[in-house]
């Protein structure tokens, strides 16, 4: 995954699916003086203006095995969060890893709901 954890899928004996997911808090996202950068690939640029408590970046890409890989940032830079979510080559949803702080409810915050809802809509 984007984000530095993994998703392994394959057949138990019984000849069952499984998935397995293993995060890894791997943050794919850094602040420095009061700006957000995402960092993947050996880049930095700055995506501040994208992340607020309610918006969000999204970083696409499809890997070598035809995996499409989606990773948002949300929150504020004091309340950084990130989620990263995989389909495999046929579209079929695996999974997601996400990494943030609830809100004052215990909720998943806005921005993650929007990305979710853009998503899966």
């Amino acid at each position: 995954m984007l984000g530095g954890s993994y998703i392994e899928s394959g057949r138990n004996s019984d000849g069952s699916h499984y998935t397995s997911i293993t995060i890894f808090d791997n943050n794919p996202a850094q602040v420095r003086d009061g700006k957000v950068f995402i960092t993947l690939d050996g880049t930095e640029v700055d995506i501040t203006s994208y992340c607020t408590e309610s918006t969000f970046f999204k970083y696409e890409e499809i890997d070598e095995n035809g995996y499409r890989h989606v990773l948002v940032i949300g929150g504020a830079p004091d309340n950084l969060g990130w989620a990263d979510f995989v389909w495999d080559e046929k579209g079929q949803y695996l999974g997601s890893g996400t990494v943030y702080m609830p809100d004052e409810n215990d909720e998943n915050p806005v921005w993650l709901k929007r990305a979710r809802a853009m998503l899966f809509n």
